[in-house]
């Protein structure tokens, strides 16, 4: 075996040949009786057998303290593991805490060796009773991150529980105390457990490939989680914050039923003390579920968002679920009818066709006033020519046509302009009479913020909604955290039915919420769910706080649920359960068809004055436009003589 002694720099080769030497500078510091002998030698046989068995493979670190450097108890332990491992690393635990910052960082880095190895164990050798600086160098050692870390304890009777019970093994699964007893005899005991609270128990080594128990031996987990269907939803026991609670039919309560049989354990379930999911506050401390897991306040979080800062605090499970967010809206709307008569065209071909009436207008003024020139026969008034434009596109032209071929021929091609005009526009005009035009839907957030007039909302944001849509690099993400409202769900859902509002929310919930209270016994609802679905970071796992042993165990069995399809199917089926447990309700309650939003017709269409209103407002308005114009005649003649028209004035020549 060869030792690297880390902090004082020196090599001491153990193995062929090499032994003797190393027994020697030992000796040298070691005098004790034949009966202290005996246990000693017996504390190394026994480390001996446990490595062989069960740590062979593994990289051994062996920490000791400065007093035992001289300890008769070191010399056979180290005397035993030269004869039964290759390589090892042994740590002075006073040297690696005098280190200054940067060195002593570098050091605890390559205290694992360079990640190649799958197993770990620690050997402590805590004969001397140096509590404080034995339990600084664990947790700058970092042993409450590595639950899977095997550690065997060489020590006095006294300090029994004050070690296996601190904190600093709260997450390690499997610890091994070997008691030197006062009437000098050894005994053997054993810590094992995997959360905060361990137990004493008789000795048990586990198999060095089996880190993991197959159950938690009816361990009671205490589960901090709130209401948020259909993922998980319960019954409170009480309203005082933190009071424990009791599941009701959701996806998290499926997985428990499954997996609480199959690992063998037991759980407590509260809301978190703040209400809140957590977000990051002050001095790196976290609120709600995420502090309370960071601060070892709770085990387990069954439905929590994943990023990356809530992964700095706590250890997340396997993503099983996403967690989408949708935009609702009212489903598009009738156009107001005043507007069927322009609807068939857009409004760029309307202004071509107003120019393409004047422009040909004058064109035929100009050429019938050049022809006049030419012939001296009587020309055509601006006037008279316009109205022949207009007259023509209405297919009623008047009836003496030019009498000169280059008039006829402009008004003939002009004539064919109007007709495939016209007939386009008839049957476009029918079409949206029948088929009422809808206003255009609400897709996407690009959608939603172009929308004038329009504004959005969504229930008090925090957790993981609030760190996504500030985040977002996308500007309509941003431009909608900004203009975000702050909305209960009942109120949110009044507003968008009203129309010129959009809810933002979960999908899944709002699947649930949309199909429970705002769809009809026919399957007819208002509400229009977004085709763009914006997924909330990677998704939803169970959380646990950071180096908890029974996350991996977690992991595997989530892992299977997954393979086997049985989460999707427990959501859809979860959604379907209530929705047609609540409608029951509402059936028992109202009666059978109380509950109708939309009654279908029976697809004939009757053109009434609602279809037709604009054509009235078009005759009101050429009343009004006459009267005016009656006026302004009146006026003008008031002023001046009257002049004799001509009768023939305005006739094609």
């Amino acid at each position: 075996m060869t030792l690297v002694w880390l902090f004082l720099l020196t090599l001491l080769p153990m193995g062929t040949g090499a032994e003797a030497k190393t027994r020697s500078i030992l000796e040298e510091r070691v005098v004790v009786d034949s009966r202290a002998e005996e246990v000693w030698r017996q504390v190394g046989m026994l480390m001996g057998q446990v490595v062989k068995q069960h740590l062979v493979g593994c990289h051994l670190v062996l920490a000791i303290n400065t007093n035992t450097q001289h300890s008769p108890v070191f010399y056979h332990v180290l005397r035993r593991l030269a004869a039964e491992v290759e390589t090892g690393l042994v740590v002075e635990i006073g040297s690696l805490l005098s280190q200054d910052a940067p060195s002593h960082d570098h050091l605890l880095q390559g205290l694992w060796g360079d990640g190649s190895s799958t197993c770990h164990a620690l050997i402590l050798d805590y004969t001397d009773g140096d509590a404080h600086s034995t339990v600084r160098f664990l947790e700058k050692f970092g042993l409450w991150l590595r639950p899977e870390t095997q550690v065997v304890v060489v020590g006095r009777r006294p300090h029994v529980s004050h070690v296996l019970l601190h904190p600093v093994f709260r997450n390690t699964l499997h610890a091994l105390y070997l008691v030197l007893h006062h009437t000098d005899t050894l005994r053997q005991l054993t810590r094992t457990g995997s959360s905060t609270k361990g137990n004493i128990c008789p000795l048990y080594v586990a198999r060095r490939h089996r880190c993991y128990p197959e159950n938690f031996a009816g361990h009671e987990f205490e589960i901090v989680d709130k209401n948020y269907f259909p993922y998980f939803s319960f019954e409170r026991s009480s309203d005082v914050p933190g009071a424990r609670v009791y599941p009701t039919d959701s996806l998290i309560t499926r997985m428990l039923n499954t997996i609480v049989p199959k690992l063998n354990f037991t759980h407590f379930i509260r809301e978190p003390l703040d209400g809140q999911w957590g977000v990051p506050g002050d001095g790196g401390n976290w609120t709600g579920i995420v502090g309370e897991l960071q601060h070892h306040q709770g085990d387990l979080a069954l439905d929590l968002t994943v990023t990356s800062q809530r992964a700095t605090v706590v250890d997340f499970t396997r993503i099983y679920i996403d967690e989408p967010v949708a935009i609702l809206s009212s489903k598009p709307r009738p156009l107001p009818e005043y507007l069927s008569l322009i609807r068939p065209f857009e409004g760029k071909l309307w202004v071509i066709l107003l120019v393409s009436i004047v422009v040909w207008g004058m064109t035929l003024w100009l050429l019938q006033k050049a022809w006049s020139w030419a012939s001296g026969g009587r020309g055509l008034n601006l006037s008279s020519a316009l109205f022949y434009s207009w007259g023509a596109m209405l297919q009623d032209p008047p009836n003496k046509p030019p009498r000169n071929v280059t008039a006829q021929v402009l008004v003939g091609w002009w004539l064919v302009f109007c007709l495939v005009v016209t007939t386009a526009y008839r049957s476009s005009l029918i079409s949206h009479l029948v088929v009422q035009g809808k206003s255009p839907v609400i897709n996407s957030a690009e959608d939603l913020v172009s929308r004038e007039g329009w504004s959005w909302g969504t229930p008090r944001m925090t957790g993981a909604l609030l760190s996504y849509l500030r985040s977002s690099p996308n500007p309509a993400i941003l431009k909608m955290y900004h203009g975000m409202q702050a909305d209960s769900i009942d109120e949110g859902m009044n507003l968008v039915l009203q129309g010129g509002y959009s809810f933002i929310y979960n999908k899944y919930y709002a699947r649930t919420l949309i199909a429970t209270r705002f769809t009809d016994d026919i399957g007819y609802t208002p509400i229009h769910i977004s085709a763009t679905e914006y997924p909330l970071f990677a998704g939803d796992a169970w959380a646990c706080r950071r180096g908890a042993p029974f996350r991996r165990r977690l992991d595997l069995t989530i892992q299977r649920l997954l393979e086997a399809g049985l989460i999707a199917f427990w959501m859809d089926d979860v959604i379907a359960t209530h929705v047609r447990n609540n409608r029951k309700k509402t059936q028992e309650s109202l009666g059978s068809g109380a509950n109708i939003i939309y009654q279908r017709d029976d697809g004939q269409v009757v053109l009434g004055l609602h279809h037709l209103q604009v054509t009235f407002y078009l005759l009101l308005l050429s009343y009004s436009l006459s009267f005016v114009v009656f006026l302004t005649e009146k006026f003008f003649h008031s002023y001046h003589s009257p002049q004799t028209l001509s009768s023939c004035q305005g006739d094609f020549p």
